[in-house]
């Protein structure tokens, strides 16, 4: 991340100079600040102002993290940037860029591909757990719905009733079938 002045800033309701005047005596009883409620508007900022210096810290603003071409382009960007002066031309500068990509250390590029390898393999974990979780999920609700179908309407299982008669039974008590294509030991 660079020094730009908007990767900082305020959190939103920070009150600010361009509030109204009742906006910013609010904002100083909010914040327990003591104000005079007739002092003019440039005079009650000084109030909030000082506080927000002193106690407010800055928001770092989250970022998308920089994928491996932008990064390679940075680094190559930034050796460029720093050879410009006022008789650079644009010929000069594509020369500068073609020559930086040429001189990439090839341990940059093995760091970038190590980078995509560890945040793919987070990425396949997290996809994975996602499959289990929904595979998982399926699967108690398969077995919800067959105890269901199998305790029936008088509350007694399919096992009950199939024990009680054998002649049901075509594998010789190993398994039954409660009629929902699946074998139950």
């Amino acid at each position: 991340m660079d020094n730009a002045k908007y990767h900082k800033c305020l959190p939103h309701d920070t009150p600010r100079y361009g509030w109204s005047k009742a906006r910013l005596q609010n904002a100083c009883r909010t914040y327990g600040i003591s104000f005079n409620s007739n002092d003019p508007k440039c005079t009650l900022w000084t109030y909030p102002s000082k506080h927000i210096d002193d106690n407010v810290v800055p928001v770092v603003v989250a970022m998308q993290v920089l994928e491996d071409t932008p990064l390679l382009w940075a680094i190559t960007k930034g050796d460029v940037g720093r050879q410009y002066c006022e008789a650079t031309s644009f010929r000069d500068v594509l020369d500068r860029l073609n020559k930086a990509f040429l001189d990439v250390a090839p341990s940059t590029i093995h760091g970038c591909v190590t980078t995509f390898n560890r945040r793919l393999a987070v990425f396949h974990t997290y996809l994975g757990l996602k499959e289990v979780a929904a595979a998982s999920a399926e699967s108690l609700e398969t077995a919800n719905e067959q105890g269901d179908r199998e305790r029936g309407e008088n509350g007694s299982t399919m096992d009950e009733d199939s024990a009680s008669d054998g002649s049901d039974d075509q594998h010789g008590g190993d398994s039954t079938d409660s009629g929902d294509g699946v074998w139950h030991l």
